[in-house]
């Protein structure tokens, strides 16, 4: 994507559930704008490392399932959002290629 010269690009940063009422609808809302502005981050990178698009997207919806999981108990600083949700996509990427891995003789 190019950017204007001169323009800053800015990616809003959610805000953690403890900013904003905890309630559980409160909540989803947030995440659900933390899973739109990022969800591509997440899915190009998990790609990268699997190389084949229908893994990438289970493993990037596997992601978020398992980030939405740990919502309430997680609360990163600023920008720990996107790098935590990329370590889980990272992990998930990593454990499915080992499957993916040919045996080899004598394993």
């Amino acid at each position: 994507m190019a950017e204007n010269a001169g323009e800053e690009f800015s990616r809003p940063r959610p805000v953690p559930p403890s900013e904003e009422g905890g309630r559980p609808e409160d909540e989803l809302r947030l995440f659900s704008r933390f899973v739109r502005e990022n969800e591509s981050t997440i899915f190009t990178y998990v790609l990268r490392l699997v190389g084949r698009r229908e893994d990438a997207e289970d493993l990037t919806a596997e992601t978020f399932l398992r980030a939405f999981r740990t919502w309430r108990r997680v609360q990163p600083e600023a920008d720990g959002y996107i790098k935590w949700c990329l370590r889980i996509a990272h992990n998930l990427a990593v454990d499915h290629c080992r499957k993916q891995r040919p045996a080899l003789v004598g394993e």
